[in-house]
């Protein structure tokens, strides 16, 4: 059993007269789970939950911007393989959306696509 290294991503921000890039770097137990949150114009963001000292207090944080390419290796990252401690599953608890144009189920399908094509590449 390998350590979870960390996971790292970058997004750009439009910034005063052109954009800035933000780079982003997660460690593994900086957060208790994670969320993504499909966004109006079609972009996902990825938020963090801790849980402060009592398990139905959390905190949230908005960490950025994930592309179509960051998107599906945080998925994985996100999974666990820890059996001698019996974590196992994923951190990823939450998929939404914050805009009702979108279909949530047509927007998991195309999130199951991806990890697919991801998979493949892979091997």
């Amino acid at each position: 059993m390998s350590k979870k290294s960390d996971f790292y991503f970058e997004y750009t921000v439009p910034s005063l007269d052109w954009y800035e890039t933000e780079r982003v770097t997660i460690k593994p137990k900086e957060y208790s789970y994670f969320a993504i949150q499909r966004r109006y114009g079609g972009t996902w963001w990825l938020k963090g939950i801790k849980f402060e000292n009592n398990p139905y207090r959390k905190e949230e944080k908005e960490l950025g911007q994930l592309t179509p390419y960051y998107l599906v290796r945080f998925i994985k990252w996100c999974e666990n393989d820890d059996y001698i401690k019996g974590r196992t599953g994923s951190d990823l608890i939450g998929i939404n959306m914050l805009c009702g144009e979108f279909n949530i189920i047509d927007e998991i399908k195309e999130l199951l696509k991806l990890l697919k094509q991801y998979e493949n590449n892979e091997e």
